[in-house]
């Protein structure tokens, strides 16, 4: 994704799952050449069996990018403890007056909402895919259309049922 001229809005997302002996490695960039733009990139994973992903995200700032405001986010959620990931973000920034950031989790379904979800009669299998499409849910939301939405929430459900058999 390469920025140029000032105003420019760009907002990316993605959302993935990692199934058997799958590899989902990601590399980005976002390239503010010019100022007074703002970029946000959003990578959201969840990866079960023997799985992995990979991200490696760069926000690079040109020296005349002045006011540039960039974002970049990789949260992962591992479903078996075969399953790995990596998070590498990086800002190479050769402005000043800009505001550039990044973050990164990797982790697992916190114990307390499975026991929430099991205390109230519902199965470890099923408890699992609920908190998995929960992790999707801000992203699903956000889409712009409630057919894309459906869409998206329909193969992002069916191969988190595959994940969690």
């Amino acid at each position: 994704l390469i920025i140029q001229g000032p105003g420019v809005r760009a907002e990316l997302k993605k959302a993935y799952t990692g199934e058997g002996m799958a590899r989902k490695d990601f590399v980005t960039l976002q390239h503010h050449a010019s100022g007074e733009a703002f970029s946000s990139l959003s990578v959201l994973g969840v990866l079960g069996d023997s799985s992995s992903g990979s991200f490696t995200g760069t926000i690079a700032v040109d020296h005349n990018a002045k006011g540039t405001d960039a974002y970049q986010l990789s949260r992962t959620l591992l479903l078996s403890g075969a399953s790995r990931a990596r998070a590498v973000p990086r800002l190479e920034i050769l402005a000043d007056d800009v505001k550039c950031s990044h973050g990164a989790s990797l982790g697992r379904i916190d114990k307390d909402d499975m026991f929430y979800l099991m205390s109230r009669g519902v199965s470890e299998k099923d408890a699992e895919i609920m908190a998995a499409e929960g992790f999707f849910g801000r992203f699903i939301d956000a889409l712009p259309d409630s057919d894309s939405a459906r869409f998206v929430e329909e193969r992002l459900s069916t191969s988190l049922k595959r994940i969690c058999r």
